[in-house]
């Protein structure tokens, strides 16, 4: 029978292929092996061949004549022959190790894997064939880089190691030297967590950020950098190979960001008594929200009840444990609101205005002055993370947060803060019949206001480009002022994109 031949080569360059390595659990999957100089050398596919993508990674260019890769450890192990010696990759070609320690200086024509016995054999040009203990290689790393800001970077091991720690596995700015601060756990191969990274059967490690990344900014993670202690495998106390990866964190980010930094209302006082440090925030819209992680078993609330105070819900770890209402005809500073019996350990304190109020209050604000945990000072500056009101509070389902000033006097603005890595920024916003004036800054420079007024509404996008390929601050201020045919005074957030 004569076979019938169809082009497979999509991507492939008009070069000799050398060799082809088809997957025996997934025909689909194969990597092709291509000789000649100035193009990639090394293509994958994941579709029987259809479409080729380079998968070279930082090989030296030169010709590649064999490819094979061992698929009967943690995780896949390529090996390349080339004319100046063996590669292998631990990522799917994206970095490379040399792997020719003991071969001489010849050209690599064929590689065969005998993983029942253990080995690797490189046949070579003129200098007959040689054989690697596999079992003996350097183990790997492979390094999983995140895609979302909060997440950690994922490292696998081939074998297990030992002596992972922060030194050892670390993230940094692309262009400098300092370790992101960060903390690392780890697990065995099982899956199990280990309660140490450095004794051992650690297989896979995960090293998490002590700050969101910033959208945008450039970063490499690192595994065994010079002059640190090395992370060794337990069978023979190997050096784990040196490994790093690349990445640009997440250009793409919805109103929830943990990168953005929203502000409640901050309000300073005349005269005395006052406010704990001066001055307080407070919101009135229905869900906005200020979370406050504490430890321990108490917690206590500082707030101010007023004539323009409204009606809050607190919870704990998302469980309500308390309606209150600091209504009162004249300002009174010091207001405290205590929650205890928890347990040991780290707890959430939520409060949420909902937007309602005593009959004779002017406004439904809801205000934070402190917090205090235990017996400890209070704390007149807490870490607060504060949340405009979503719009799933009055039944939208576009997914984006609002924010207005409210009817007091002595209110002033609130914000929002997103840091990027770009050269622009694209504010994604929305226009309605209720929607006011808002100021945007990005560096301290006024970019002009923008009114997103419309009889008819809908998403709208807000580009601000020309910048420098640095990392920039946007700030997006809530003005309180709005065209006299709207109904309000509302300024929203569905997200950014970072160019």
């Amino acid at each position: 029978m004569t076979p019938t031949w169809d082009p497979a080569g999509l991507g492939l360059p008009g070069r000799t292929v050398t060799d082809l390595w088809v997957n025996p659990g997934d025909a689909q999957e194969a990597f092709a092996a291509v000789s000649g100089f100035g193009t990639a050398h090394l293509f994958h596919t994941t579709d029987g061949g259809a479409v080729w993508a380079p998968s070279g990674g930082d090989l030296p260019d030169t010709p590649v004549n064999a490819v094979t890769v061992d698929t009967s450890g943690a995780f896949p192990i390529l090996y390349v022959g080339t004319d100046i010696g063996v590669f292998a990759s631990a990522d799917g070609g994206a970095t490379w190790a040399n792997a020719s320690a003991n071969l001489p200086a010849t050209v690599v024509m064929d590689l065969m894997l005998d993983t029942a016995n253990d080995v690797l054999i490189a046949a070579t040009h003129g200098r007959g064939a040689f054989t690697a203990r596999l079992s003996q290689a350097p183990p790997f790393a492979s390094i999983t880089t995140p895609t979302i800001i909060t997440a950690p970077v994922v490292v696998r091991f081939n074998v297990p190691v030992r002596n992972v720690t922060t030194s050892n596995v670390v993230l940094r700015v692309q262009g400098t030297t300092t370790n992101l601060p960060a903390t690392a756990t780890c697990e065995d191969a099982a899956g199990n967590a280990l309660l140490s990274c450095a004794g051992g059967q650690v297989s896979l490690a995960r090293l998490q950020p002590s700050q969101p990344l910033i959208p945008g900014e450039h970063y490499v993670a690192f595994v065994n950098l010079a002059g640190v202690q090395k992370i060794v495998d337990d069978a023979f106390g190997t050096d784990v190979l040196f490994a790093s990866k690349g990445f640009r964190a997440s250009l793409t980010e919805d109103h929830g960001s943990a990168a953005a930094d929203y502000t409640w209302q901050v309000v300073k006082p005349t005269g005395t008594p006052g406010p704990l440090g001066g001055s307080y925030t407070q919101h009135h819209l229905r869900r906005a929200s200020a979370s406050y992680v504490f430890k321990g078993p108490q917690v206590t609330w500082i707030s101010v009840a007023g004539p323009d105070q409204g009606i809050a819900n607190v919870y704990v770890d998302n469980t309500l444990v308390k309606t209150v209402d600091h209504y009162a005809a004249t300002r009174t500073y010091n207001v405290r609101e205590t929650f205890g019996g928890f347990a040991a350990g780290d707890h959430v304190l939520r409060i949420e205005p909902t937007g309602t109020k005593n009959p004779a209050a002017t406004d439904s604000f809801v205000a934070i002055d402190g917090m205090q945990v235990g017996d400890t000072t209070a704390d007149p500056t807490p870490h607060v993370v504060y949340r405009w009101q979503p719009d799933s509070a009055f039944d939208s389902m576009i997914g984006y947060v609002r924010s207005d000033l409210g009817t007091t006097a002595t209110a002033a603005a609130t914000s929002v803060t997103f840091p990027f890595r770009g050269t622009g920024v694209v504010w994604h916003t929305v226009r309605g019949p209720s929607m006011g004036r808002a100021r945007v800054e990005i560096d301290g420079v006024n970019q002009g206001v923008v009114d997103n007024y419309d009889p008819n509404g809908g998403v709208v996008d807000i580009p601000y480009s020309g910048l420098a390929d640095a990392v920039h601050t946007m700030v997006i201020t809530v003005l309180g002022t709005k065209q006299a045919a709207s109904s309000g005074t509302f300024v929203a957030v569905k997200g950014w994109d970072v160019q």
